[in-house]
């Protein structure tokens, strides 16, 4: 997800396919990502961890798909005890920037909203680490692909934005087995308080770590923020582990690497098999296990059995609940980013000015799938929007369903489906081609 400013069209869209406080129905809810909501709401919060200072400054986007203005209460909370609060005015279709400025090494960001329809991402650097911001904390949360060994550098960010004390534990899965580091147990979090947890410190020269954190005591905002070499990423991780995933744009070009990282939080074994869809070619399963309380890497690219033929669309199953996280990036280093969960209304928008290389759309179903797209091409353009029928569990390029949408540089786009059956990736430029993955924000 990145920078633009959306259409009135738009914030109709959203408020005709989404309702502010269920937007994703998970056994552990964290708020639609990014906020994103319908715009008639009287009150809305959007909260963001993760932002820190070098490699980890950015800032946060916020942006107002309705058609009035919105003032945002917005507090920044850093790891230090220090703490500001300002006042935004954002006028309806505009978006605006805010970056931590006072002391401390990690941040949290709350914004209180008068209203519905703004929505809110953070961006490191110049907008290849990204993650959308949430509408509220969760009780227990999971990450996987997390490395310390020497080059790397894993902190789980935890943001308290409520007027109450929260109590976490953290616990690890490694590759041989449970963990549970004392010092890490009964992390007392006060209100409006940032805390970074190093994994390193803990957790030193470890390879392809699972994390849990449970929420004793109240709930947390948390985001993994990760450095591989010279590669940093911003993971939202997930609040719910999974017996499916998909990811429409995993790439396999030459001198890439993509590796879906596995961690199992049960104790029973995991059979995990990878479905590969790479044009025409016929492509066995991939299979693994990943042992209980362990990890595992299943390797996408480079893989004898995969050539090296442009972005694979790949379904994950499993026999139990896990967490699953995609690494894509080069030897060199590699950024992580949690699979989209099905939805039925995805935002996706040009922060970094360089457009994207590719956006996905997949019907997850066996059935179907009627989609509608609009996009705004500038802050003076008319919106447009097209509808099309996604073919039953089929991965189809926005490009083949949206002619509108043949440049996505300087675009927004919302994407609403008639079920919350629908998966949309995204790429944005690089080198090798599809390595950069980026989640849009998402909701319904």
């Amino acid at each position: 997800m990145r920078r633009a400013v959306l259409p009135l069209a738009l914030a109709a869209a959203l408020a005709a396919s989404a309702v502010a406080a269920t937007l994703i129905h998970e056994t552990n809810p964290s708020g639609p990502r990014g906020g994103l909501i319908a715009g008639n709401v009287e009150s809305a919060a959007l909260y963001c961890t993760g932002l820190g200072s070098g490699d980890f400054a950015g800032r946060v986007v916020f942006l107002n798909t309705s058609d009035v203005t919105r003032t945002l209460t917005v507090r920044v909370d850093s790891n230090s005890g220090t703490s500001t609060t300002s006042t935004v005015v954002l006028g309806a279709h505009a978006a605006t920037s805010v970056r931590p400025q006072l002391a401390g090494s990690w941040f949290g960001i709350g914004a209180q909203v008068n209203g519905g329809g703004v929505v809110a991402d953070e961006v490191v650097g110049s907008g290849a680490a990204q993650t959308p911001c949430t509408a509220g904390g969760v009780t227990s949360w999971y990450a996987s692909g997390l490395d310390t060994v020497v080059g790397s550098q894993a902190v789980i960010s935890l943001y308290n934005p409520t007027a109450t004390a929260a109590v976490v534990n953290l616990t690890a899965q490694t590759s041989s087995g449970f963990s549970a580091p004392a010092p890490y147990q009964g992390v007392a979090i006060g209100p409006h308080t940032e805390m970074a947890l190093n994994l390193g410190v803990r957790l030193p020269t470890s390879h392809d770590l699972g994390v849990r954190v449970n929420v004793l005591r109240g709930s947390v905002v948390a985001t993994a923020a990760v450095s591989s070499g010279p590669v940093v990423s911003l993971d939202a991780g997930t609040s719910t582990p999974v017996t499916s995933a998909w990811l429409p744009l995993v790439t396999t070009a030459a001198r890439s690497v993509a590796e879906i990282r596995l961690a199992n939080p049960s104790s029973t074994e995991a059979s995990i098999t990878a479905s590969v869809s790479l044009g025409a070619f016929s492509i066995p399963a991939q299979t693994t296990t990943v042992p209980g309380f362990g990890t595992t890497v299943l390797a996408i690219t480079p893989n004898p059995a995969i050539p090296a033929r442009g972005e694979a669309s790949v379904h994950l199953t499993s026999s139990v609940p896990v967490v699953a996280t995609l690494a894509t990036g080069t030897s060199a280093g590699v950024a992580l980013s949690t699979p989209t969960p099905p939805s039925s209304t995805y935002l996706i928008g040009d922060f970094s000015g360089a457009g994207y290389d590719a956006v996905a759309l997949t019907n997850t179903t066996g059935s179907p799938l009627g989609i509608t797209v609009t996009r705004l091409a500038g802050t003076n353009a008319t919106a447009q929007s097209t509808t099309a029928s996604l073919n039953p569990k089929s991965t189809t390029l926005l490009r083949g369903v949206a002619s509108f949408a043949s440049s996505l540089r300087g675009a927004t786009i919302v994407v609403t489906a008639e079920r919350p059956d629908l998966v949309v990736g995204a790429i944005l430029p690089s080198t090798p081609r599809g390595v950069a993955v980026v989640s849009p924000l998402y909701g319904g």
